[in-house]
Formats: C-alpha cells, sequence, structure tokens
C-alpha cells in the first residue's frame, strides 16, 4: 500500500473552510458572552472578543508558517521539545507564580504561560513519533 502523498503547503480546503467556520462560531460565542463584563470592567464591551480575535489571528499565522516545514525537519526536535517541557514542570514546583490561587504558572515579567500547556503538544508529537515507529 503506497503512503498517501501530501505537498509542502498545500491545504485542504474544506478542512480550512470548516476551521474558520469553528473560529467565527467560537468568536460569536465570546462575543454574545462577554459584551456587558468588558463594558463593566473595561468600558469597552468589545473587549474579549478582541484579544480572542487577535490570538485567532496569530494562531492562523503560525498555522501557515507550520504548513511550510517538512515534516521530518520537526522530527528533530520533538526529543528536545519533550525535555524542555519536562523540565518546565519541574520548574513550576520550584518558581511558579500564583495566579487566582493557582501556583501553575511561570511568569517572566509581563508575560505568564502556563508549561502544562507546551506539555500536552509536546506529549502529543513524542506519541505519535513513537506509534510512528
Amino acid at each position: 500500500m503506497e503512503e498517501a502523498k501530501i505537498k509542502k503547503g498545500k491545504i485542504d480546503g474544506v478542512l480550512f473552510f470548516v476551521l474558520l467556520t469553528l473560529v467565527a462560531i467560537g468568536l460569536i460565542m465570546i462575543l454574545s458572552s462577554s459584551y456587558y463584563r468588558g463594558v463593566e470592567r473595561f468600558s469597552d464591551g468589545y473587549y474579549f472578543f478582541k484579544r480572542q480575535l487577535a490570538w485567532a489571528a496569530i494562531g492562523i499565522v503560525v498555522m501557515f508558517i507550520m504548513i511550510m516545514i517538512r515534516l521530518n525537519f520537526l522530527k528533530k526536535f520533538i526529543r528536545i521539545g519533550y525535555l524542555f517541557s519536562i523540565g518546565f514542570l519541574i520548574v513550576v514546583f520550584v518558581i511558579a507564580t500564583v495566579i487566582k490561587g493557582a501556583k501553575r504558572w511561570i511568569g517572566l515579567g509581563v508575560l505568564n504561560f502556563q508549561p502544562s500547556e507546551f506539555a500536552k503538544i509536546a506529549m502529543i508529537l513524542m506519541l505519535a513519533m513513537s506509534l510512528a515507529k
């Protein structure tokens, strides 16, 4: 059986349409559920909508960048990324920042992030690589 040939930089039109539809529905839901909270807290009913729209746009740009990268090139960095994610999870025990009562964040000045988010992606990629072997 021959492996499916996937061209680098090629986008599945149906899948992309479904993705954009889901993002649009999510944005509409955020707008409808957070409008009054935005007015109360930030005097801008579209505050949460604009933030989510910006992150959605960044995500779509990153998706296009990732499409241009060959899978064999990414395979080289999966183990390193996995080890870094484990390292970050250990660092949480030492220098975590408490935000809203949860000690799950690493604070780097204005940037706070949860290492568990990177660990999720690293775990999925590592598992996929292991299953592919």
